[in-house]
């Protein structure tokens, strides 16, 4: 029976039930399935049936076979196993069905009226369904997936999304990594600032870890941030990765990561990274080292130059405005003056001919650039712009990009500058630190700076300040490639192509490995280190210390581990993981030296840029070598080494093997010294104990990171924690390191990668006895009383409370040909493969450190691409965009997507307009089925991922990649997109007119004028942000105690100023409008008072600051309050739905600011967040901001409640719609409700419901409200009462929604709002009801009741399922290729 994994087959019912499985772990560390289907026991009898299956060449799968139990009757026709209502059945599908770990299998449930045997219903989960009744005429033949790549996450919850970067900036790191304030003259400064696309707020991660040892983020079970692991300390968001093994530097050291993870770990938190991998930044290491050695770098192929075939690269640093842009030399060897004819006099000049020369470009607004050492370059600008409407967009500033030059270089640019202004006049002469000449004299052998246009290399998204990566084949390769007329020459190209597409991959997916790996132990270390001294404990007493340590500062409260489950780990009778540590310790020291990456080491950037190359480090060449380890082909005789690069790797073997090893031998031995007799790191015969297998990995990456360090710093020293051994360098120090400063000069690639490795043998050779002595205490201090039941029962922790390293992956799919997709040069399926291909690789090296890791794909505009690449022309493999998302999901291993498609812009659209254009930004009020239509309708989400997608769906109302959510339910944002030269949009038109010529409430211009007004350079977005201030200070004047004299002055003034800054006017001077209309409202509020106090020459009249402060403060909470209104509503919705609902940090206290979808042009959405706003000790204290955060925390909380569990693990299914009255009152003053009721409105509506349902039985119901919509920008959202006689749970809408067996008659619920006490049942009818004969009566967005019945606990996820003697493996010798797995294979049998 051959089926596809493609729902885009003839309209069929599907009998989709709610039932549900969940991967869980047994007390011995197996994984188990926990299966359950809710239905009246008194008139079904249910039955899960278990199939295996196999996988066509579209990687469609097909049911083979009904899988029966080892011990099943032979003599018996029933092979399903009988479930029990409300409560989960618990299956070891290795145990007894021989179904390996990772082998996939379907399912459904059958159901029989109760007592009888024939005539089945047969019904199905949300998710990967198959479904072939209609093709094979039986009712059967319908199946869940569970695929072999399935994620075993079970870790809902609300989420927090981060940028460390403006995120309580107050707190700083000191010098021993404490946590301190900043002083009161930064403060004020961050708290006045404005972002713009150049500078930088300076938070950190100590605003994160500071938030949590105040339990500000324990309502949240994952916090998202943007880029840490990049080095990009240039940038605020760090998105340009400059070398991903690395911390970007800016936000915090390893130590404060390690902090941190250890923190979050005790709360219950994990931490997800944002992996942003597909391009690298014009500073990153091997970029820049393409620009020292051009097409000889080893890196020249890892991204698709051209231009160096011409002319050197251009790099587009520079915007349009070079006003303000100039330039500085860091350590020159001459100083440069002009005279007054302007000419340039050179003369030598003091430097350290052991460091580089930079040229670094800026903003001389931004930087005192004056008071700076000409040997420090500038890392960040430490001015903010006064002004605010000065820069606005990337075209109107520079970043302070820097580059190694070669001195010589610039001074024949200057000899030619100088030239230049000898043979032209006076008025044409270039100023040597203009933007004008700094570009001239920019210009070096293989780059030069240039103006913001694409040249000579790939970028990403047609941004030229970051450079695409070459994962794959591109079609300007192919196209390359047909020009080489020689075939020799163009297989070479061909093989030295797919090479560096290997090393690239094998860069990127090491990184991810590296940072898993790492995050696990700090976490393992951390844990074990809290249980030492256990060798004499009984087992009741190891248990009792766990359970003391329960405390949200060391393990977390909600940790559920048994004593019998102690008792498995000590008796070796549970399923760990362990170590890959070798058996023989000599050889498990230079595995472990080998384990760390060389480019994670904290040190200067060309010399990374040395020994992360494939001279040195160890770079896949072919598939089956990315993510191997060094040591593994080391012992396989290196097969991945290049000729052109064997020397060189084979002079860092040796190193590892000579001089590393007998560093780490000797440290290693005075620490085995130490250490007990049952204790050691390896017993008499030279074999690694089971201690030593766990401690001498994380031993020797220290020892391994200390002889590099020493090698290129041989003065270098560190500190340690003398409780826990952890060690800390001066990063910053590290940092400034280089291959200047280590006396290497090289005329080669080659040679440079030899000389290094020569000079750190020969300094590691040279290191002092007392720094060695005082390592060795180091370590030592580490593991002191720990032994190997401290680390297993550490990992067994770890492991049962999913905590881990999370993933978030920036432009999925970026890593493949999109732009070639879309120009219709290359194939979708081909592409699409390619992606596919490499993130299966990627999670599967995360999940060798993190198996239950939540890894979510960021993928957009996948229906356009697949249009665009013909995708309709791979038949089976991908029937629509929809279906290649969940083959994406399913084969690539990833847990979810960010949820664009289905609860984005669909939510937002119920509660305003959009906040972009989405073929029209309104789409109305009449919204009452509009989740049902996402659920099962046209949306049909829940038939589109598989069930752990839908469940921990990454969901959200605002992003970093968009408009503030504040922002965009503050002003109408059909002004905003409307195109005001169209007379159609004659209203739009009619309210810039006004705007544009300073009219008021009661003025109305004259058709005839709005119509021949030229509207050609008007900005939409100043009028719409000028429409909404009138509006709110408008109501602002008349409630802050003003005579009327004086709110017709305010109220005049506004207008008049407003007027001005729409049209491109501020302080007499020309402005951009743009620059107004975009900006957060704290700062265009302060513009606006800024122009009226300007228009107003009598210094008497102007605002008196307590007038301005109280204007601006109720004008601002007259303007947000609204829009907090419909963002708390949008919130309620997302809490209630499926996913797991993400604040963006910041939204909760009233940041707003604009920014266009994904084009991060202004960056106004990424202004300084104001805590104190909802700080009542703090005298910027808003009450409004406080009423609105305690709302937004007090929603994100519910997801932490354990009745309300199913709202994060429960599988979700849509009932049918309901039928409810609707009753709103309409008052006088919206903002005054004493003033009484207007009128009422009411009548009838219709609602969509969601139930969601545990393995363990625990129900939730949650209602959602869409009476009482308005999507004006300047009102209130005040939901209206809803009344419902009951919830029907019955089949309706088409037969896809509603419960086909229905719900145990007496089941009870209760209100989420604790206000309500109500006991609501489930009636004879299938409905939920009050018993009391009452209506269902609530007044709120949505309404969440849960069951109240007696449930279990549930167990969370893990991933084996064998036998914990052993290892199941299909290959013992090389990673698998799960694709390539058959059901009942042949398993080779590993002992541990």
């Amino acid at each position: 029976m051959k089926v596809s994994l493609n729902i885009n087959q003839p309209k069929t019912i599907n009998s989709i039930a709610f039932e549900g499985y969940k991967p869980a772990k047994s007390q011995y560390g197996d994984k188990e399935y926990e299966f359950n289907y809710v239905y009246d026991d008194s008139k079904y009898d249910c039955y899960l049936e278990l199939f295996s299956v196999d996988r066509d060449a579209n990687n469609n799968y097909y049911v083979t076979d009904i899988l029966k139990r080892y011990d099943a009757n032979p003599y018996s026709n029933e092979h399903g196993i009988k479930l029990q209502s409300g409560k989960a059945t618990k299956i070891d599908l290795a145990g007894d069905y021989d179904i390996a770990p990772d082998e996939a299998f379907a399912y459904h449930y059958k159901l029989y009226p109760k007592g009888e045997k024939h005539s089945p219903m047969y019904a199905l989960d949300p998710g990967n369904k198959i479904d072939e009744r209609r093709n094979k005429n039986t009712a059967y033949d319908l199946y869940n997936i569970v695929s072999d790549r399935a994620s075993t996450s079970t870790k809902g919850g609300s989420m927090k999304l981060i940028i460390p970067d403006n995120y309580n900036v107050t707190w700083k790191y000191d010098d021993a990594n404490n946590i301190i304030k900043k002083s009161p003259e930064e403060i004020k400064g961050l708290m006045t600032s404005s972002k713009n696309f150049a500078n930088k707020i300076g938070g950190s991660l100590a605003g994160i870890e500071k938030d949590l040892d105040d339990g500000k983020l324990d309502n949240f079970t994952r916090i998202i941030t943007t880029p840490l692991f990049t080095d990009d300390s240039l940038s605020a968001h760090a998105y340009w990765n400059k070398n991903c093994f690395q911390m970007a530097n800016s936000l915090g050291n390893i130590n404060n990561y390690a902090s941190i993870q250890r923190k979050m770990f005790a709360k219950g938190i994990n931490l997800v990274s944002d992996g942003a991998y597909v391009n690298e930044g014009l500073e990153g290491v091997h970029f820049k080292n393409v620009l020292k050695w051009g097409d000889k770098s080893p890196y020249f192929n890892w991204f698709n130059i051209s231009g160096l075939q011409d002319s050197p690269l251009s790099l587009g640093v520079f915007g349009k405005k070079l006003n303000h842009v100039t330039h500085r030399l860091v350590n020159s060897p001459y100083e440069f003056k002009q005279n007054s004819d302007g000419t340039i006099s050179v003369k030598s000049a003091k430097y350290d001919k052991n460091k580089p020369t930079y040229i670094q470009i800026y903003d001389d607004r931004l930087v005192n650039a004056e008071k700076l050492s000409n040997k420090e370059l500038i890392s960040a600008y430490d001015k903010f712009d006064d002004n605010y409407l000065d820069i606005n967009n990337h075209n109107d500033t520079v970043v302070p990009y820097s580059f190694p030059i070669n001195p010589e270089t610039y001074k024949k640019n200057i000899k030619l500058l100088s030239n230049y202004n000898k043979s032209v006049s006076a008025d044409k002469r270039l100023d040597l630190k203009s933007g004008e000449a700094t570009r001239a004299v920019a210009q070096f052998e293989y780059f030069g700076l240039d103006g913001k246009h694409e040249s000579g290399f790939y970028t990403w998204d047609a941004n030229p300040d970051i450079a695409k990566l070459n994962f794959v084949p591109s079609h300007a390769d192919t196209q390359a490639l047909r020009n080489i007329v020689d075939p020799r020459i163009r297989d070479e190209k061909i093989r030295l192509l797919k090479q560096k597409n290997m090393e690239v991959q094998d860069y990127a997916i090491s990184s991810a490995k590296y940072w898993t790996k790492k995050t696990n132990d700090i976490l393992n270390l951390n844990v074990a280190q809290h249980l030492k001294n256990i060798d004499n404990k009984s087992v009741h007493e190891i248990f009792e210390t766990i359970n003391h340590q329960k405390d949200g500062k060391i393990l977390p409260k909600d940790l559920n581990v048994s004593e019998k489950i102690v008792r498995n780990v000590i008796n070796g009778s549970y399923s760990l993981l362990g170590t890959d540590t070798v058996d023989s310790y000599k050889e498990a020291v230079v595995q472990g030296l080998m384990d760390l990456p060389l480019d994670s080491i904290e040190i200067g950037d060309d010399i990374i840029g040395v020994l992360g190359s494939s001279y040195i480090s160890k770079r896949a060449t072919s598939e089956n070598q990315i993510g191997v380890p060094r040591f593994d082909l080391f012992k396989a005789k290196n097969p991945h080494v290049m000729p052109e690069y064997e020397r060189a790797y084979n002079l860092t073997d040796k190193m590892y093997t000579g001089e590393m090893a007998n560093l780490a031998n000797e440290i290693l031995t005075k620490i085995d010294a130490k250490l007990p007799e049952n204790n050691k790191l390896h017993d008499k015969s030279g074999n690694t104990t089971e201690f030593g297998k766990y401690v001498i990995p994380l031993l020797t990456a220290e020892i391994a990171r200390f002889a590099i360090i020493k090698g290129v710093a041989p003065k270098t020293d560190f500190s340690y924690n003398e409780k826990t051994g952890e060690i800390s360098y001066n990063y910053n120090d590290l940092k400034k390191t280089s291959l200047a400063g280590m006396g290497i000069i090289a005329e080669s690639p080659e040679d440079e990668a030899i000389s290094v490795v020569k000079k750190l043998k020969s300094n590691i050779n040279k290191i002092d006895s007392s720094s060695k002595e005082k390592l060795e205490k180091a370590l030592y201090q580490s593991i002191k009383g720990t032994n190997a039941n401290s680390f297993k029962l550490a990992e067994m922790i770890v492991d049962r409370t999913q905590a881990g390293l999370d993933w978030r992956i920036d432009a999925t799919k970026d890593i493949g040909d999109i732009e070639s997709v879309r120009n219709g040069k290359t194939d979708f399926e081909f592409t699409w493969n390619q992606i596919i291909k490499f993130w299966s690789k990627f999670t599967d090296a995360v999940k060798e450190y993190h198996p239950d890791a939540y890894i979510a794909a960021e993928v957009t505009d996948e229906g356009d691409i697949f249009k665009r690449g013909y995708g309709a022309k791979s038949g089976s493999r991908y029937g629509d965009a929809k279906e290649a998302v969940r083959k994406l999901i399913n084969e690539a291993g990833f847990t979810t997507t960010a949820n664009y498609t289905y609860f984005s812009s669909s939510l937002t659209g119920i509660f305003g307009k959009l906040f972009a254009d989405e073929n029209g930004v309104e789409r109305g009020t009449e919204q009452s089925l509009a989740i049902l239509q996402q659920l099962v309708g046209d949306g049909d989400f829940l038939n589109s991922e598989p069930l752990e997608s839908l469940m921990y769906t990454y969901t959200f109302a605002g992003n970093h990649d968009k408009c503030r959510a504040l922002e965009g339910f503050a002003m109408d944002m059909g002004l905003v997109y409307s195109d005001l030269t169209d007379p159609a949009n004659f209203d739009y038109r009619r309210r810039a007119y006004k705007i544009l010529h300073g009219m008021g409430y009661g003025d109305t211009p004259s058709n005839e004028a709005v119509e021949h007004f030229n509207y050609d350079r008007i900005s939409p977005i100043a009028i719409a942000k000028g429409e909404s201030i009138i509006s709110g200070m408008g109501k602002a004047k008349e409630r802050i105690g003003l005579s009327q004299e004086r709110k017709d002055y305010v109220y005049g003034k506004m207008l008049e100023a407003i007027e001005n800054l729409a049209n491109g006017s501020y302080k007499g001077k020309t402005i951009e409008a743009d620059g107004f209309g975009t900006k957060d409202y704290n700062i265009a509020l302060d513009i606006v008072l800024n122009e009226m106090d300007y228009l107003e020459p009598n210094s008497d009249r102007r605002l008196s600051q307590e007038e301005r402060t109280n204007l601006k403060n109720e004008t601002m909470h007259r303007i947000i309050d609204p829009a907090m209104s419909k963002l708390l509503g949008q919130t309620k919705f997302l809490v209630a739905l499926t996913g797991n609902p993400t604040l963006f940090a910041g939204d909760e206290l009233g940041s707003t600011g604009y920014e266009t979808t994904t084009k991060n042009i202004y960056l106004q959405n990424r202004n300084v967040i104001h805590n104190e706003w909802a700080d009542p000790s703090s005298k910027e204290f808003k009450n409004f901001v406080k009423v609105f955060k305690d709302n937004m925390d007090y929603q994100y909380a519910l997801r932490k409640r354990p009745e309300l569990e199913p709202l994060n693990s429960g599988t979700p299914f849509a009932l049918k719609e309901q039928t409810a009255k609707f009753e709103k009152n309409i008052y006088n003053d919206e903002l005054d409700h004493s003033k009484g009721i207007n009128h009422r409105e009411n009548g009838e509506t219709k609602v969509s419901a969601l139930l969601r349902q545990c393995p363990d039985g625990r129900m939730t119901v949650s209602v959602f409200n869409t009476a009482g919509l308005n999507h004006d920008y300047d009102k209130y959202y005040e939901p209206a009462r809803l009344t419902m006689n009951n919830i029907d749970l019955n089949e309706g809408f088409g037969g896809k929604a509603g419960l086909k067996c229905e719900l145990k008659q007496g089941i009870e619920f209760k209100n989420a709002d604790k206000n309500d006490n109500t006991i609501y049942k489930v009636n004879e009818y299938n409905q939920i009801v009050n018993p009391n004969g009452s209506p269902i009566s609530f007044k709120d967005s949505t309404l969440i009741l849960y069951s109240i019945n007696n449930y279990q606990p549930s167990f969370t996820g893990k991933r084996t399922m064998y036998n914990p003697q052993y290892n199941f493996v299909s290959n013992p010798y090389s990673q698998v290729n799960k694709q390539e797995y058959k059901v009942g294979s042949k398993l080779a049998i590993i002992s541990k």
